[in-house]
């Protein structure tokens, strides 16, 4: 839950902050509407490969490695945020990664779901998928309210032409916050214990108790 938290808001922030940065940084609003563009087709093409690393690398790692990915390009992008087209390229890069988690996430709950009624004894698939939704409702308010919060303390005033100060804090607030809730987020996945291994077996040992109980009825 929390890993997904930190990551949704991450990109609510995005939304609501990068037409200021194009606006005020980059002195180019048109642009705007070219990176949301071309960040969400990269997306599409990130979740389709998820099939293929899920073969290699654990869930887990996928999930993680998407989050660092991304936090590590919004880094980049703060650095050369002064040309709008390297910024898109590197946000592409980023969104590609985004997308492995926003893919895999299903399939953890899966697995969370499985390894708590193995634990238990009781299902709980409607609980444990709800997060999903738990996590967007939450984001929702938690990053309208940082964005707006944080444009007031940079000092940001609508119709007022921005200072220096408030460009960089601009740049800042765009780039730096969502990259530190992206490393948050694959921190989170890092405690993540469920081993894949044993998920076969934890199956298995279900599918025999579900069927002992429609005999036992």
């Amino acid at each position: 839950l929390l890993a997904e938290i930190a990551r949704v808001i991450t990109i609510f922030m995005i939304m609501a902050l990068f037409p200021f940065f194009f606006k005020y940084v980059v002195g180019d609003p048109t642009k705007a509407s070219t990176f949301f563009g071309v960040t969400y087709i990269l997306a599409f093409f990130g979740a389709t490969i998820v099939p293929f690393l899920a073969k290699k690398i654990s869930k887990r790692n996928i999930y993680a490695a998407g989050m660092l990915l991304f936090a590590a390009m919004m880094f980049a992008m703060f650095v050369f945020s002064d040309n709008p087209t390297f910024v898109i390229m590197l946000a592409c890069v980023g969104y590609f990664g985004y997308s492995w988690g926003d893919t895999i996430n299903t399939a953890i709950l899966t697995d969370i779901s499985d390894y708590t009624e193995y634990k238990t004894g009781a299902s709980c698939r409607a609980v444990v998928f709800s997060v999903y939704q738990l996590a967007v409702k939450i984001s929702a308010v938690v990053s309208s309210s940082i964005s707006a919060f944080g444009l007031q303390l940079i000092g940001y005033k609508a119709g007022v032409e921005p200072t220096a100060e408030v460009v960089a804090g601009l740049k800042n607030l765009s780039m730096f916050l969502p990259a530190a809730l992206l490393v948050i987020s694959a921190v989170c996945m890092f405690l993540y214990n469920i081993s894949e291994k044993q998920m076969p077996e934890i199956r298995e040992a279900l599918a025999q108790r579900r069927a002992s109980a429609e005999i036992a009825e």
